[in-house]
């Protein structure tokens, strides 16, 4: 899901991967000089409803050479739920540095399912 203008900032973009009943959720904002990632996890116990703390991370780029893992500090900034409609829209309502937001969100499907054999 990718979203244009917002009190956090110019754009939005969420990432989900799901296995069991884990959901790990990346996501970012556009600001201009200030856009920001972050990331968090959770369990759910019922498939619909997911909750969690959302991190900001700090630390070198990705492809610093050597890269330095202890360089990489993450903190707690605020908190994230998102709530299932279906297995292709969920509501995601988040607060982090003090903004609260809830958005729907819609699942993209970028080709036909395929089956690994």
């Amino acid at each position: 899901m990718v979203e244009r203008a917002g009190r956090l900032g110019i754009g939005l973009g969420i990432n989900l991967a799901h296995e069991g009943d884990t959901l790990v959720a990346t996501w970012f904002t556009l600001r201009p000089r200030r856009s920001m990632w972050l990331g968090g996890n959770g369990k759910t116990d019922d498939d619909r409803e997911l909750c969690g703390d959302a991190y900001r991370t700090t630390g070198p780029p990705f492809n610093a050479m050597p890269f330095k893992p202890a360089a990489v500090v993450g903190a707690a900034v605020g908190n994230a739920i998102f709530t299932f409609a279906n297995g292709n829209s969920a509501t995601f309502a988040y607060s982090v540095n003090g903004v609260s937001q809830a958005k729907t969100i819609t699942r993209e499907v970028f080709r036909a399912r395929t089956v690994c054999q």
